[in-house]
């Protein structure tokens, strides 16, 4: 066992130690006891009063208010039947220690002050006998003998007592610290099953609906009455959009999972920009939903584009599209990117007549997209707007915030 594990366990049992040093001090207060045996009281009564002396070593870290207590009880017996020192005496520093470093301060002074009254006490009745000056004398050294160790342990403690609470406080501190970073553990872990979860959102719902509304069109143009070149073609062009889309959306799942499984991928990489907006906007035309895109302002130079934010008005974009495609029938949509100074602006419009859900439809538009909307937004303080417009169709507006650019030469 080494000697840290040692001292671990002294402090974890701290009345077991306390009770060997008092079993290896009982029988030296014991013996100075017995010593004084000179008349006709049996010696066993001297035994247990030089016991008595051993007893507050046991208390003195776990009661030290009760080891006090417990060691005025042999000191006011010594008055009474002894006028001479006795071994037992050097428990008064080891117990004035205890309190002023374990009890409370006002307790700790209580008992310095009855130590010292004792000091008087013995310091007296030790100088019965001496006549004169020179009693006056015995009497100073006694008191200030008893005064100075008394006052030694005092202040002893209270150093022992700052240290203790200095540790106290370390050790609060450092459980605090822990807690705060398990907290941002957790916090981290579940900002980012929610980042990948809107991202998981994202990719496969816009890539299902893409194939769901290909699938629907290619088995309505197979079983129609067109011409059988024209349906083949059509069905080849909705199988080429469907595998594009599924392949597209494959790799991006494989990303995301990618980040679940390794652990030293803690995070996302950079996703979609803005650069691709005119892809998606291509792929929604293709899938049959005639869309217009229309960018307003300049965009940033490269090295002060914010990724975080270009990915979050993307995905709100397809998001919104992906809506459309879904539930709004046959519509045409409109998409406007706005690059301000310090914010980015997307607005979402079409002209459906399926603004309005049914019933089943309803989970599926207020649930995750809406609620990974709003969650995007709120990561940059910006603002979202969603509702039916009154000339019919659906509107969604987004507001991300930027964080402020420094003004160059070309600024003005």
């Amino acid at each position: 066992m080494s000697i840290s594990a040692i001292h671990d366990w002294g402090v974890r049992h701290r009345w077991v130690v306390d009770l060997g040093w008092a079993l290896l001090a009982a029988p030296v207060f014991l013996v100075s006891a017995i010593a004084i045996d000179r008349g006709p009281t049996p010696g066993i009564w001297y035994a247990l009063w030089g016991l008595l002396f051993a007893l507050p070593i046991v208390f003195r870290r776990i009661r030290p208010d009760l080891a006090a207590g417990l060691a005025v009880v042999p000191h006011v017996i010594q008055l009474i039947i002894s006028n001479e020192p006795q071994f037992g005496n050097a428990v008064v520093p080891i117990v004035l220690h205890s309190v002023a470093a374990r009890s409370t301060l006002r307790w700790a002074r209580v008992w310095l002050a009855v130590a010292l009254l004792g000091a008087v006490a013995a310091a007296v009745d030790w100088s019965r006998g001496i006549p004169g000056a020179e009693a006056w004398i015995v009497r100073a050294v006694i008191f200030g003998s008893a005064a100075a160790l008394a006052l030694v342990g005092w202040f002893a403690g209270l150093l022992a007592r700052a240290q203790i609470r200095s540790h106290q406080a370390l050790r609060e501190r450092t459980e605090a610290l822990e807690r705060e970073r398990e907290q941002g553990i957790r916090l981290a872990a579940s900002e980012e099953r929610s980042r990948i979860a809107r991202e998981m959102h994202d990719l496969v719902a816009h890539s299902l609906s893409v194939v769901v509304v290909q699938t629907d069109g290619a088995h309505y143009l197979v079983t129609s009455d067109a011409d059988p070149q024209t349906r083949l073609a059509a069905a080849e062009r909705a199988l080429t959009v469907i595998g594009d889309t599924a392949r597209t959306a494959l790799n991006d799942t494989r990303r995301l999972v990618g980040v679940l499984r390794e652990p030293g991928r803690a995070e996302l990489e950079p996703g979609a920009r803005l650069d691709e907006l005119p892809d998606l906007i291509a792929s929604v035309r293709t899938a049959g939903l005639p869309v217009e895109l229309t960018i307003t302002g300049e965009p940033p130079a490269a090295n002060q584009r914010d990724e975080a934010a270009e990915l979050a008005a993307y995905r709100i974009v397809q998001e919104a599209l992906t809506n459309v495609l879904r539930h709004a029938g046959p519509a045409r949509a409109e998409v406007r990117l706005s690059h301000l100074r310090n914010a980015l602006e997307v607005e979402i419009l079409d002209d459906g007549t399926g603004s309005t859900p049914t019933q089943a439809e309803k989970p599926a538009i207020g649930g995750n997209g809406l609620v990974g909307m709003r969650e995007r937004v709120a990561a940059f303080d910006g603002e979202l707007e969603t509702g039916n417009r009154p000339e019919g169709g659906y509107r969604v507006w987004a507001r991300i915030e930027l964080p402020r650019r420094k003004v160059g030469r070309d600024d003005g």
